[in-house]
């Protein structure tokens, strides 16, 4: 905890001034410590948070049981929920973190922009959304980010691309190291913690692992070409991408800030 404590106050010494989190992250603790962490100066940086996943806690479970809510009631109370835990007036961003097969997309997106309106979000974003579903989304809504998988493994959706600058639509890309995969620092005899997400990808499985790493060859070649680590080789690339505003990057401590900031063309999101 102290590690990503410092790492978030280096972070801030450093210029960064996006932080992305979520409801769900933690259950509500990634809100309520990031509230810690920055204190006073949470007002004056731009907190992107998300809501849009229920979830409920299980004695029976080691983990937590989750499901995709869209609806008007779950969202105002959800909205509610990270004003308090982030001690903020208002949310600078606040995403749709899924959308919900069950709740028409028509309410879910006027129901954010009437709590727009009321003062409660800034602005609004839409997380893992089709092209076709963003342009539902504005028909109900103002929105100005869009969060979207992009890495140099990945097809980039050009429709969403399309969508995002016909409409203005400010383009934030996330699994831009594929949740470290694109690092090259893992083999398939690598093995992590229940309490770690990957462990349960099946994209960090032997085979799967194997399969990448073939096809990191060619870039881990470009990235000693450039000097840089294949971490930074496929941070630069996402940011290289003309429609990308900025990108979303997970931090553990100060070594893989600092390794990520050795980029100066856009400013990084933690």
């Amino acid at each position: 905890m102290r590690k990503i404590e410092n790492a978030i106050h280096q972070a801030v010494a450093a210029g960064v001034t996006l932080f992305d989190t979520a409801d769900v992250y933690g259950l509500g603790l990634s809100e309520r410590r990031l509230k810690r962490i920055l204190g006073s100066s949470r007002h004056d940086l731009w907190i992107s948070t998300k809501g849009g996943v229920c979830w409920k806690k299980d004695k029976t479970m080691k983990r937590a049981r989750t499901w995709k809510d869209g609806s008007s009631r779950y969202l105002e109370k959800a909205v509610e929920a990270s004003l308090r835990r982030l001690g903020l007036d208002v949310l600078p961003i606040y995403f749709l973190h899924w959308p919900d097969p069950e709740t028409p997309l028509s309410r879910t997106f006027a129901t954010l922009e009437n709590l727009r309106q009321q003062g409660k979000i800034l602005h609004i974003g839409f997380s893992n959304g089709t092209a076709s579903q963003i342009k539902t989304a504005l028909r109900y809504a103002k929105i100005t980010f869009v969060q979207t998988r992009i890495n140099f493994l990945e097809k980039i959706d050009g429709e969403i691309v399309k969508t995002c600058s016909e409409s203005g639509i400010k383009v934030l890309a996330y699994n831009v190291l594929g949740a470290g995969l694109l690092t090259g620092k893992f083999t398939k005899d690598t093995r992590f913690p229940s309490t770690d997400r990957r462990s349960r990808l099946r994209s960090f499985t032997g085979k799967k692992i194997r399969n990448t790493d073939k096809k990191l060859k060619l870039h881990r070649q470009r990235a000693d070409q450039m000097g840089v680590s294949l971490a930074q080789y496929a941070i630069r690339w996402a940011l290289k991408q003309s429609f990308v505003t900025s990108v979303i990057l997970g931090i553990k401590n100060c070594r893989q800030l600092r390794e990520n900031l050795l980029l100066d063309t856009k400013t990084n999101v933690i």
